[in-house]
């Protein structure tokens, strides 16, 4: 699961992410994440990748599926999104274009999210 994965207790987890479901949530106060729209997308973006592949849910996370969780929280920029996300070209690897553009989490962007994990659980 995503615990062993960010290699993380579980309670951190539970601070985070809501597994009950089908699909991973993020249930972290939106008064963590950054104030910053870009800077909280990419937190955002970071989390819902790393909980939806770290289970197996997916090998590759639609952009859609992370715009939807930035909307959510308050987050969304929808004239930078794009760009947002294309510029963590070092925690991404992308596939597609536009609306079917997909992201899959490398090596260092699961470090990242276990980093994040434990700032915004401090």
């Amino acid at each position: 699961g995503i615990a062993g994965r960010l290699e993380l207790p579980p309670e951190l987890i539970a601070d985070v992410f809501d597994c009950s479901g089908d699909d991973p949530e993020i249930v972290i106060a939106a008064s963590k994440v950054d104030r910053e729209k870009a800077a909280a997308s990419k937190q955002l973006a970071l989390l819902v990748t790393a909980a939806r592949q770290a289970i197996g849910k997916e090998d590759w996370t639609s952009v859609g599926v992370i715009r939807d969780v930035c909307r959510d929280y308050g987050k969304l920029d929808s004239a930078n999104f794009a760009t947002t996300l294309l510029s963590m070209g070092s925690i991404f690897n992308f596939r597609g274009k536009g609306q079917q553009r997909e992201v899959k989490l490398t090596r260092p962007g699961y470090e990242r999210a276990t980093a994040l994990v434990q700032e915004l659980t401090e």
